[in-house]
């Protein structure tokens, strides 16, 4: 069995110390994914605006402060910058390498999967509490090797995977 014994994290998480003790870890979000995803629009912060818009596919340019219900799978392109934006996919949503996001609500029914060398969230989140990056899926959540994560929250009813010999910092 994995032996949980050199699992740490930053910041206050009381859930850590007790699976370290008991050696198993059961993440008890994934429990209400439903729950969570059903209305998840009425749920994120204020400044997104206006009703979400049901597209095919995500512009190229996303507008600013905006949701998108998208019918399919979702890229968000490799070296590319993205804030205040909300995507809410039916399909797989996949970030590329070499990508930033901050302020961005990432939800699939499918699964998520997270290239390596990026940035998720403002790194000065833990004075500001603003930047977060949330991830929802009831599928498989994966990501790459140095993903650095400031604030984020990743909740998966599927399996999550972070790759082997990665250098992730969550703060």
């Amino acid at each position: 069995m994995l032996s949980l014994a050199n699992l740490s994290a930053g910041g206050h998480n009381p859930g850590l110390g007790d699976a370290k003790f008991e050696d198993d870890l059961h993440p008890t979000l994934a429990d209400d994914i439903d729950d969570l995803m059903a209305g998840i629009e009425s749920r994120l912060p204020p400044n997104f605006v206006g009703p979400p818009l049901d597209v095919g596919s995500l512009p190229s340019l996303p507008a600013p402060n905006t949701v998108y219900r998208v019918g399919g799978d979702v890229t968000l392109p490799s070296n590319g910058s993205y804030s205040d934006l909300a995507i809410i996919a039916t399909g797989v949503i996949s970030v590329g390498s070499n990508t930033t996001l901050e302020n961005v609500f990432l939800v699939s029914s499918n699964q998520i999967q997270i290239a390596s060398n990026v940035s998720l969230g403002d790194p000065n989140f833990c004075s500001t509490g603003k930047g977060e990056v949330v991830v929802l899926t009831k599928g498989e959540f994966s990501m790459g090797s140095n993903v650095t994560s400031y604030g984020g929250q990743y909740i998966s009813s599927g399996s999550s995977k972070l790759s082997a010999g990665s250098t992730n910092n969550f703060w």
